[in-house]
């Protein structure tokens, strides 16, 4: 992902159709500065060139358009849909909600256009370790759907040591919740020996899954760590909640082997984008061929 400060502010990233054509309309719209009566009749020039806000514009790929209209002149560029990957601190909610407290979007850098980024699932409150962010609804849909068989991976500190039986049991006939669900995990095992930390791995994602899990098995969660969704892993330290970011943010591109998923994409910043060779895996991961393709709106000054 690119972005271009001296154009000036980010007025916003619209999704374009896979083909890369936008109807004028939609694409000045999602500017949000006119109104629908301004655009109705409006003759926008398109690279010097005069238009109707009516007709279709093509894009190819990182190609940029020039668009000037009523008194404002825009910079259009086409890119890709935008995901990142965050080692959440405690005491932040992954939620737009204002009210619910800090939010994951109010440890992002100020330029990025957060509006459009969409958590893939969510943490509680208390709980660290890796969120998802993307763009792309279909990809963020299809990594939550239990049909696509990506393991969430969580560390687990317990109040209270797991009686050895129940834990076979567990891992063969699945927990009962009080609401019916069953929890079967993929993995339940001793972290290092220690009687009070585990690795628990599963497959959906339910509300306060792996909470409700242990206390249904006579113990209590005092913390929870996040370390993998489908084949990212997480590996360094949590969001400085304190710390600004910089203009730039670090890009995960490559591929590693890792002995928790086989091939990971590993996010070894607080925050990263998967991009490049990590990006293609991880939309291979979910059987989804094309990557969403984006505008990003920009006004270069106001005439």
């Amino acid at each position: 992902m690119r972005f271009y400060r001296p154009l000036g502010h980010v007025l916003a990233r619209i999704p374009l159709r896979q083909d890369g054509s936008i109807r004028l309309t939609a694409l000045l719209a999602g500017a949000g500065v006119f109104t629908r009566k301004q655009l109705r009749r409006a003759k926008p020039e398109v690279d010097g060139l005069q238009m109707s806000s009516s007709d279709v514009v093509s894009f190819a790929q990182d190609q940029v358009r020039e668009i000037a209209l009523h008194g404002y002149q825009f910079t259009v560029r086409e890119d890709r849909a935008m995901t990142l990957a965050m080692h959440k601190p405690a005491d932040v909610v992954t939620t737009h909600a204002l009210e619910e407290g800090l939010r994951i979007f109010d440890l992002l850098p100020e330029w990025l256009f957060a509006e459009d980024l969409a958590p893939v699932g969510r943490l509680d409150k208390e709980t660290t370790g890796l969120i998802l962010l993307t763009e792309d609804g279909q990809l963020n849909q299809r990594l939550r759907h239990p049909s696509r068989g990506l393991l969430r991976h969580y560390e687990a500190t317990l109040a209270r040591p797991l009686d050895t039986a129940r834990v076979q049991e567990a891992l063969a006939q699945g927990v009962v919740l009080r609401d019916g669900h069953t929890v079967k995990p993929e993995k339940l095992q001793r972290l290092d020996g220690d009687e009070a930390r585990w690795s628990i791995s599963v497959g959906e994602g339910k509300y306060h899954e792996v909470r409700r899990f242990f206390a249904a098995m006579d113990s209590h969660v005092e913390a929870l760590h996040r370390k993998a969704y489908g084949p990212v892993v997480v590996t360094g330290a949590p969001l400085d909640i304190q710390s600004t970011l910089e203009d730039g943010i670090p890009c995960c591109s490559s591929l590693s082997k890792n002995d928790l998923v086989g091939t990971a994409i590993a996010i070894s910043d607080s925050l990263m984008r998967i991009d490049g060779d990590a990006k293609a895996h991880l939309y291979q991961s979910v059987q989804l061929d094309d990557e969403l393709r984006m505008l990003e709106i920009c006004a270069e000054a106001y005439l």
